[in-house]
């Protein structure tokens, strides 16, 4: 979806990268009201899931974790160990 949006001088940080800045604090905002998951977030702002745990504990929101996702971690470890 492409939306154009008039923002005021200075709100954001790098303005050259205004896209992914608020891509990323919608997602982040959308993941704190509990409208998407753990994974989708991931997949929305291109982190690991190492990054996203450091960057939801910059911001105070805590890396909630479904049971799906639990079960694909159990499954990919017992694929990759055995």
């Amino acid at each position: 979806m492409k939306v154009v949006v008039e923002l005021p001088e200075g709100l954001l940080e790098h303005p050259q990268d205004a896209s992914r800045e608020i891509v990323l604090e919608l997602a982040l905002s959308a993941f704190a009201r509990g409208r998407i998951s753990r994974h989708t977030l991931r997949e929305q702002i291109g982190l690991d899931r190492w990054s996203l745990d450091t960057l939801l504990a910059e911001r105070g929101l805590k890396p909630s974790f479904t049971l799906a996702e639990a079960e694909a971690d159990v499954a990919t470890l017992t694929r990759v160990l055995s």
